[in-house]
């Protein structure tokens, strides 16, 4: 018999229950189950955690992106792109135009990036599962545009998306004009939309504004170019 496994045997199952050495081992043992008890239901925590992030991370971030080597902006309007956007292994392709803007609310203000996304976004069917506030909706039943706003923006502005009078104002300077010191405000393109719903995924998208492409290019003053183009491609790919 191993010497070290005998030795164990011996104090830990003695006959004298009352041993001191009995007890230290027992409470020992004790706390070595426990803590291991307690690590293993922590990494199981942690670990469905993780994978809670991920989905909702994977939700607004595309399996493919294409943005351009040089400069913010570039023209899709070419043959490579208008195959790819036709090819049967793509699932969603959706043109990207964003800037970062000015966001005024009920007196207060912040910067926030302003996400502009073609309609191929919204085949997204699991984008109801980073609400936390009304709905991810883009343009109402009258064809106005609606933005979806991430917590971060809502939390700070204080934002009220169950309000039908709540409009966003959002400022963005004018493409090609230079400053002007008689009146800064017109060196900005300056637009109003209603909020439809709140988002939430992780801090660093927590900040931005989802408008469709149309609203985004008329504020930005872009009417062919755009920033990015996020592809997903359909299961089995």
């Amino acid at each position: 018999m191993n010497t070290a496994f005998y030795i164990a045997k011996r104090y830990l199952f003695a006959k004298k229950s009352t041993n001191a050495i009995n007890i230290i081992s027992a409470i020992s043992v004790l706390g070595v189950f426990v803590g291991s008890a307690a690590l293993i239901i922590i990494l199981s925590v942690f670990n469905g955690f993780e994978e809670t992030v991920l989905k909702m991370f994977n939700t607004i971030t595309p399996q493919i992106i294409i943005q351009p080597a040089k400069g913010k902006t570039f023209n899709p309007d070419t043959a490579y792109f208008k195959s790819l956007k036709t090819n049967k292994d793509v699932f969603s392709y959706t043109e990207v135009l964003s800037e970062n803007a000015l966001i005024w609310y009920n007196e207060k203000q912040v910067p926030a990036l302003v996400k502009g996304v073609s309609n191929d976004f919204l085949k997204n069917k699991s984008l109801d599962t980073v609400m936390v506030d009304g709905f991810f909706v883009l343009q109402n039943d009258k064809g106005q545009p609606n933005a979806v706003i991430g917590s971060a923006l809502q939390a700070y502005l204080g934002v009220n998306v169950s309000d039908p009078f709540s409009q966003l104002q959002i400022y963005s300077p004018k493409k090609g004009v230079q400053a002007s010191s008689i009146n800064p405000l017109d060196d900005f393109t300056v637009m109003n939309i209603a909020p439809s719903g709140v988002f939430e995924v992780q801090q660093e998208f927590d900040n931005i504004m989802m408008v469709p492409l149309s609203f985004a290019r008329e504020l930005l003053g872009e009417e062919n170019n755009i920033s990015a183009i996020e592809i997903n491609v359909n299961e089995g790919v």
